[in-house]
């Protein structure tokens, strides 16, 4: 490492200690034949010594604090299918406002708008593709780079990769789950060493809060919701060997895993209007099944049980086959469960037309609902399908 990256390291440690300690607790990269200043994955930051040396150290400085931003906002495990070109201009938009604002000086780049402050990196990205759509651009054209060896789109000077696993493949929705609790946990840490040290003013604590949101459409809010219900066991008993070279000793995530999932599809009347839905519902329980190696009981019900489906895999999820007719009626699904055996998590797909209730069960509800904005369970949490 060249003498100028120490200094600009030495600055980190004196003036931002927050960003410090988190950069010690990544992989450090040098990469001469970079094309761009630098990048990260989350597990690593990576950066051209070469391209260093054109550098000012204060923009150093807000460089390697823009790369730490990039990771607190896990934009390497946010994207899923995205394009990624204008994926990482989005989180570049994200972040530049609130570094700004922290007194950073960032290398010169275009994608600084003040109006895109407090602006969580989805909601950027769908403004950006109106954006080019309106300038009659195609989003989706090959300059994504999603294949090859990607470089800093025009006007930037780094970029984010999704994070791999060590194998090389994508991450599952899982270990998707258990990076965020790992690097919350790094964060946490590192976020009380730096109060500890007086070295976090309120405008962090800003950046922190526009991180934090996430603009989530239905199927990411049903993922995340079934995986928190998983049973994730840390345990300090065998400790994060990633971290501990660097004197970290963080827990390890042991396990993540359900049991019974419990799927009730509402077949009235009502269900022929939202076939589509109920095909995209399926294909996200599929999923589901698949990633949490697992299998789920399916009631068809309207105002009796019309059909049961037990310990169906994701394989099987496609031979369920579902017609509509009669009214609703809440009572008869919850009923086959409490005589039968309460599962981990039940998820009922409906319109929510309905106030015949049973009272709250013990274990966790998700209301899967389409048109039934207005309807309101008395219990559960309600996930509204568009």
């Amino acid at each position: 490492m060249s003498e100028k990256l120490d200094r600009v390291k030495a600055t980190l440690v004196r003036e931002h200690r927050f960003f410090a300690t988190l950069l010690m607790s990544r992989e450090w990269k040098e990469d001469p034949k970079l094309e761009a200043l630098g990048c990260t994955d989350g597990r690593s930051i990576t950066i051209n010594p070469v391209m260093c040396e054109q550098y000012p150290e204060d923009e150093l400085v807000g460089f390697l604090c823009h790369e730490l931003a990039h990771i607190y906002g896990k934009h390497h495990l946010r994207r899923n299918n995205r394009e990624w070109e204008t994926w990482s201009e989005s989180s570049d938009y994200a972040i530049n406002p609130s570094l700004i604002n922290l007194g950073l000086k960032l290398p010169p780049t275009k994608f600084l708008r003040m109006d895109f402050e407090g602006k969580c990196v989805e909601e950027i990205f769908n403004i950006l593709l109106k954006e080019k759509e309106e300038q009659e651009e195609n989003p989706d054209k090959s300059k994504s780079q999603d294949g090859g060896r990607k470089k800093a789109p025009e006007g930037g000077f780094d970029y984010v990769e999704d994070e791999k696993a060590e194998d090389g493949s994508p991450l599952s929705e899982a270990e998707k789950s258990m990076q965020e609790m790992e690097m919350n946990i790094t964060i946490n840490q590192a976020a009380r060493i730096a109060k500890q040290a007086g070295k976090f003013p309120a405008e962090l604590e800003q950046l922190f809060d526009t991180l934090k949101k996430v603009e989530t459409n239905w199927t990411e809010e049903l993922r995340e919701y079934v995986q928190v219900q998983a049973k994730n066991d840390y345990t300090w008993a065998y400790p994060n060997r990633r971290y501990i070279h660097q004197g970290l000793y963080l827990p390890s995530l042991r396990s993540m895993e359900i049991g019974t999932i419990g799927i009730i599809i509402d077949v009235s009347g009502s269900i022929t209007s939202y076939m589509d839905l109920l095909s995209q519902f399926m294909t996200q329980v599929k999923l589901l099944l698949e990633e949490l190696k697992t299998t789920a009981t399916v009631l068809l019900v309207d105002t009796t049980i019309k059909d049961v489906f037990e310990e169906v895999t994701s394989e099987e999820i496609d031979n369920i086959k579902i017609t509509g007719g009669g009214g609703t009626d809440f009572i008869p699904g919850f009923a086959w469960f409490e005589e039968r055996g309460e599962p981990d998590i039940v998820i009922y797909f409906t319109d929510l037309r309905c106030s015949s209730f049973p009272l709250e069960p013990m274990y966790p509800v998700l209301w899967c609902t389409y048109g039934g904005e207005k309807y309101n369970p008395p219990f559960g949490k309600v996930i509204h399908m568009k």
